[in-house]
Formats: C-alpha cells, sequence, structure tokens
C-alpha cells in the first residue's frame, strides 16, 4: 500500500550547522546561568488594613478626629477633598488618559486589589500639606515610594484637567465684580483702595521729590503691605 511520504534528506554539512548552533545556545545557556540574578527582598503591605484604619481615622461617620483636624492636616475640608477623590475616580474618557488611569481600582498580577484613589489622593495632598518625602507614609498607608510619588505627580495633573476650565482661567468681569462686592460686604474692599491709592500717591510723589524715578512698582508693592496693616 502506498503512502505519501516526505523524506528530507541530511548531508553532513546540514548536520554541522545544527550541531554549531546547538553548541552555542549551550554555551549561551551556560554564561547566563553565572551571572548574579538582580533580586529584591519583596515587602508585603498589608493596604487593606492601611485604607480600614485611614477610614475609621477620617471618612466615617463616627470618625476618630474631629473635622477641625482633617482641615488642619489636609489643608481643606472633607467635603472638598472627597469632591477631588470622586471627580478624579468617576471621571470617563475614551481612551481614558494615563493620569486618570492610575486611579482606577483593579485587580494586579497578584489578585489583589489595587490601591484604592482614596489612598492616593490622601498620600498627595498630605505631601504637598507638609512638604514631605514620598516614603513618609509607608508606615501608616503602606504604600511604596514609588506609588506615592506617583500618586502626587498624577493627582496634579489630574486636578488640572479636571478644574482649569473654570478655576484657572482669567478672571471675567463678573468674577471682579463679584469680589468687589464680596469684600465690600466682608472687609470693606472699596474704602481699602482709596486708603491704597492715596497713601501710594503721596509715597510716590515722595520718592520721585527725593530720588527721581526709582521703581514705582516696589513703592506700591510695599504700600499695599502697610495698608493690610492698618
Amino acid at each position: 500500500m502506498n503512502q505519501n511520504r516526505t523524506v528530507f534528506y541530511i548531508d553532513e554539512e546540514t548536520d554541522a550547522f545544527y550541531l554549531q548552533k546547538a553548541v552555542e545556545y549551550h554555551e549561551w545557556l551556560i554564561q547566563q546561568e553565572a551571572q548574579p540574578r538582580l533580586t529584591r527582598t519583596p515587602i508585603f503591605r498589608d493596604r487593606e488594613d492601611a485604607e480600614r484604619r485611614l477610614r475609621a481615622d477620617y471618612f466615617d461617620d463616627h470618625c476618630k478626629y474631629p473635622l477641625y483636624y482633617f482641615r488642619r492636616r489636609f489643608r481643606m475640608s472633607r467635603k472638598l477633598f472627597l469632591k477631588n477623590v470622586n471627580g478624579i475616580s468617576s471621571y470617563t474618557a475614551d481612551p481614558l488618559p494615563q493620569h486618570f488611569h492610575f486611579f482606577k481600582s483593579r485587580l494586579d498580577c497578584t489578585g489583589r486589589m489595587s490601591i484604592s484613589a482614596l489612598m492616593k489622593c490622601t498620600t498627595a495632598i498630605r505631601q504637598m500639606a507638609y512638604g514631605s518625602t514620598p516614603d513618609a507614609f509607608d508606615e501608616y498607608l503602606q504604600m511604596s515610594e514609588h506609588t506615592a510619588r506617583d500618586a502626587l505627580f498624577f493627582f496634579n495633573m489630574c486636578i488640572i484637567e479636571l478644574y482649569m476650565p473654570k478655576y484657572l482661567r482669567k478672571p471675567t468681569l463678573e468674577d471682579v465684580v463679584k469680589i468687589q462686592q464680596k469684600h465690600n460686604n466682608v472687609q470693606g474692599f472699596p474704602v481699602m483702595l482709596e486708603v491704597l491709592i492715596v497713601y501710594a500717591l503721596g509715597e510716590i510723589g515722595k520718592i520721585v521729590q527725593c530720588h527721581g524715578k526709582l521703581s514705582i512698582r516696589r513703592v506700591i508693592k510695599n504700600t499695599y503691605y502697610k495698608c493690610l496693616k492698618l
């Protein structure tokens, strides 16, 4: 019975070529085994317990520290902080920018849930509030230095993208009128402007008479600080 078979003819030259490749690969494996392996000591960080402790300290209904402690340590109210956290975590776009994707909770390679947006925003705000190093809150938040540094960088980018159209723009005429009315009701802003102008003109006249043309901008700046102390 005839069967279709493929017959390979291997000569001595082909056999020597593959044998040489096998010897080279074996030598490469020996070199790789001889090289020292760069390893690092793994550190287990119980971030789940750290988040429970953080919520119990500042965010639960019956939290450990009062609201004025939160304002003093975070340099803002808890309401404003949670607004920033919710705005960052609920942001949607296609494609999602990298700085927003950093704050999304997802499973890591080990099957554990990643660090929440609440903790990442906390370490970013505390670094700015105290001017501390990224690893200063490793014991309390169980967060590595690299993650804390990225949290600060991406948090700033998220805040700029979220609030730049509303808060980081040039003031309009309507904004100036509102500010003037607010200061007029609280601190008497127009009266302070009149005092500033009169006082500044008097100081500028004296300096021009004595020294000629000097730094007028510096005079107005110093006069403004003097008026604030009145």
